[in-house]
Formats: C-alpha cells, sequence, structure tokens
C-alpha cells in the first residue's frame, strides 16, 4: 500500500463527508443499456483491468498526524454486484438505480466506486456505475467508459499518460509559487472582502441540511441561443461561464449587493492530465 497526497478539492470533499457521514450528495451516477452480446466473465474481467491502470480507482482516503492521505491497495476486491431484472422488471430499474445512488460511501473504509450489472436471462443488459465526486468527475466517466469499450471490444489501450498524483503535485507546486501569491493578491484586491449574501426570499435553514433541492427547466428561443453562443465565443469564454456569469449578476442585484464573482480553475487543471487518464484518473 502507498500514500499519495490529494487535492486541495479533495481535502475539502472528505471534510464534508465526515461532516455529512451519511450523504450521498457528492455521489455520481450512471446508468447504460448494454447493446449487443456481453459476456459477464468478460465484463468483470475489463473492470479489473480498469481498476490495475487506475490507482486512484483503488484508493481510500486517510488521515494520518492530521493530514489527509490518499491510500492505494494492492489486495483488493472489485466493487461488483449483479442483480436479475426479472425480480423486479423493467419498471423497477430506476428504483434500483436511485438506490445505488443514494448509498453513501465510506471514504476510509471502501473503494468511492461501485459497478452493478443488471442481468437478463442470465447475460448483461444494464450497466449501473456510482462514484463519490473525491475520485471522479464527468471527464473520467468519458474516459472510463472509453476505455471499457475497448477493453470489452479486445481493442489494445495506450499506456496512460498521466496519474492524478502528478496532477496534485503541479497543483501544490503552483499554489506554493510566487506567481499563484501574486495572482491571489491581484484577486484579493479586485473583488475586496466578503460577505454573505442575504436573499430576500431565502426561508429559515434547517439544524441539519437534508440537501432536498428543485430543478426549473427554461429553454430558450433558437435566435436568443445563438445571440449567447456568439457573444460568449466573442468574449472568449464557455456558455456555462457566460450563465454562471448572468446567475450571480442576479443574485447580486437580488440582494441589493455588488455582484460576486468565482473563478472557476478545474477545467485548467483536468487538462494537465490529458490527453489520456482524465481529473481524477
Amino acid at each position: 500500500m502507498s500514500d499519495l497526497t490529494v487535492s486541495e478539492g479533495q481535502k475539502a470533499l472528505f471534510f464534508f463527508s465526515q461532516a455529512y457521514p451519511q450523504s450521498p450528495v457528492y455521489n455520481v451516477g450512471y446508468l447504460w443499456r448494454i447493446q449487443g452480446n456481453c459476456d459477464l466473465q468478460r465484463l468483470r474481467e475489463a473492470l479489473v483491468t480498469l481498476t490495475l491502470r487506475h490507482p486512484i480507482l483503488r484508493s481510500t482516503f486517510a488521515k494520518q498526524e492530521g493530514i489527509l492521505v490518499r491510500k492505494v491497495h494492492e489486495d483488493w476486491t472489485l466493487p461488483f454486484k449483479t442483480l436479475e431484472i426479472e425480480s423486479f422488471g423493467e419498471e423497477g430499474l430506476s428504483e434500483q438505480y436511485l438506490s445505488s445512488l443514494r448509498r453513501p460511501f465510506a471514504l476510509e473504509k471502501e473503494f468511492s466506486w461501485a459497478w452493478t450489472c443488471v442481468l437478463e436471462k442470465q447475460q448483461p443488459k444494464y450497466l449501473i456505475l456510482v462514484w463519490h465526486h473525491i475520485v471522479g468527475d464527468l471527464w473520467t466517466q468519458m474516459i472510463v467508459m472509453d476505455e471499457l469499450r475497448s477493453l470489452l471490444l479486445q481493442e489494445p489501450l495506450p499506456e496512460p499518460s498521466a496519474d492524478y498524483s502528478e496532477v496534485v503535485k503541479e497543483q501544490q507546486a503552483f499554489l506554493a509559487s510566487p506567481k499563484a501569491k501574486k495572482e491571489i493578491a491581484a484577486w484579493s484586491e479586485i473583488l475586496g472582502p466578503s460577505e454573505p449574501i442575504q436573499l430576500p426570499l431565502d426561508l429559515p435553514r434547517p439544524k441539519a441540511d437534508s440537501f432536498a433541492r428543485g430543478c426549473v427547466a427554461h429553454r430558450f428561443e433558437s435566435a436568443l441561443a445563438h445571440r449567447l453562443q456568439n457573444f460568449a465565443e466573442a468574449q472568449g469564454v464557455s456558455m456555462f461561464t457566460l450563465v454562471l456569469a448572468a446567475y450571480q449578476l442576479l443574485c447580486g442585484g437580488t440582494a441589493d449587493k455588488s455582484p460576486f464573482w468565482s473563478v472557476p480553475r478545474c477545467r485548467e487543471e483536468a487538462a494537465i492530465a490529458l490527453p489520456g487518464p482524465a481529473a481524477f484518473l
């Protein structure tokens, strides 16, 4: 077993898991339908190969003398189980997926991801993947599924170009550099002191957050969507950044305060390890 340093983001996610050990709020889940013939044994072997390729998939997290480390295990068991669809039917598939998604991970005791294969007449038909955000994100999922497909087709895979521990080292080196200190000072001066905003529509907060949330969907007209896309391209930002900025302006105006900002760096940091293993791999 080897011990590796963790990123600042992983420290925050671990802190949250310790504060809310029964919360699955940072679980990320995927459900795929398997088309064509897929041998269960070959699927299991492919998942074992993926786990061996990427050390973070066989890692747990622990505090040692007050410092959080990632422990990479050499002796491990694949977090994999099977279910028979005949026992709950197609209509019960969503509930099976949600049940897997709602199960919290004990980051100190178990791997932060799990596979469930749903069988129909002993043949794989659906594949469920759930993992904690401390080990993966959307980019990670894309790489995992691309590599899994190649393994099932018995296509050769290139050696991983980097491990996430190397990304962490680069991150730490940057944070300790004079350039980082200069940037932090500059942004601190630009943004000034920050205060929590109090939205007028806020409801009293419960003592224990349930993390129950809602979603309001809105579809932009085609002409407006094109204008927004053109504006984002002219500013050199993504649509995500543009919409986030609009949301922040709305919150600032609603609270009768100056707009507030965040400076996301996750995309830049993730790009360090690409192509090859994604941000967490």
